[in-house]
């Protein structure tokens, strides 16, 4: 069975609770998801975009099922749970079995 590339780009956008910086500085673990065609049989992550800036260092692309985890670093994390919002562009390419 042949496999297709497609590049994707998904608009994460999503207010948190904001935490206390000392708080935030606990969690150590965040992740966003968001589905996936069926016929997604891998992901690779391109590039992570935060207002204008490349953070792609600071993510882990992972498929789970017919979704795709985004693993935030400990810095990002920290960050996004002390700021309360996540504001980012994902590109993801995905190969698609046809």
């Amino acid at each position: 069975m042949a496999d297709n590339v497609n590049t994707a780009t998904y608009y994460l956008s999503m207010d948190l609770p904001k935490l206390d910086p000392n708080e935030a500085k606990k969690v150590t673990r965040y992740a966003v998801g968001n589905s996936i065609s069926n016929n997604v049989t891998a992901v690779e992550l391109v590039e992570v975009k935060q207002e204008g800036k490349d953070v792609t260092e600071h993510f882990i692309l992972e498929k789970d099922g017919s979704k795709f985890m985004l693993n935030f670093d400990k810095e990002m994390t920290k960050k996004v749970l002390a700021s309360g919002r996540v504001h980012i562009a994902v590109v993801i390419k995905e190969t698609l079995a046809l």
